[in-house]
């Protein structure tokens, strides 16, 4: 397949390989990012009667593929994010499996991250109340994903706190 040929040392072939193809029910549109773990990209679900949903669809990177433990732990990653409803956390909107390649389809948030605001300043400092305001939602968000809601349907025990581990203002 086209993705079998990525690889780390050139993950830029991936993206132009990628673009225009289906995974599951999304069209790979263009490329967000890369990290770790998965790159992301703008993908575009087409439904029955014209609708259309743009989304930002994260892949498992293809040398993680063929890694059990890893794949748990992004499954487990859909999962336990799928159960946080939150103002300032990114919705889990559907999470699949197609042809070997894990997915995860996540609301599509238009707009800078954090890093692309500061390096756009030209070393000028944000206002005292942007900061805090900016704070103030991190917290709030954090805060939620530390203490998510209790799903007692499922089997009465309580949630895991869910641990970011990478805060940083690119993401």
């Amino acid at each position: 397949t086209m993705v079998a040929r990525m690889t780390q040392t050139d993950p830029d072939a991936s993206a132009s390989s990628l673009i225009g193809t289906d995974i599951g029910p999304y069209r790979l549109v263009r490329r967000l990012g890369m990290g770790g773990m998965a790159e992301t990209f703008v993908a575009v679900r087409r439904g029955p009667g014209g609708f259309t949903q743009r989304v930002c669809l994260k892949l498992v990177l293809p040398f993680h593929r063929g890694d059990r433990e890893f794949l748990d732990l992004f499954h487990r990653e859909a999962r336990l994010a799928a159960k946080l409803r939150h103002s300032n956390i990114v919705g889990v909107l559907d999470f699949g499996e197609v042809d070997e390649r894990s997915y995860m389809a996540l609301e599509l948030i238009d707009g800078v991250d954090l890093q692309v605001l500061l390096d756009s300043r030209d070393g000028r400092r944000l206002s005292h109340e942007h900061v805090a305001l900016i704070g103030y939602d991190i917290a709030s968000a954090l805060h939620h994903a530390h203490n998510p809601p209790h799903d007692s349907d499922i089997d009465g025990s309580p949630p895991p706190a869910i641990i970011h581990r990478d805060v940083s203002p690119s993401n």
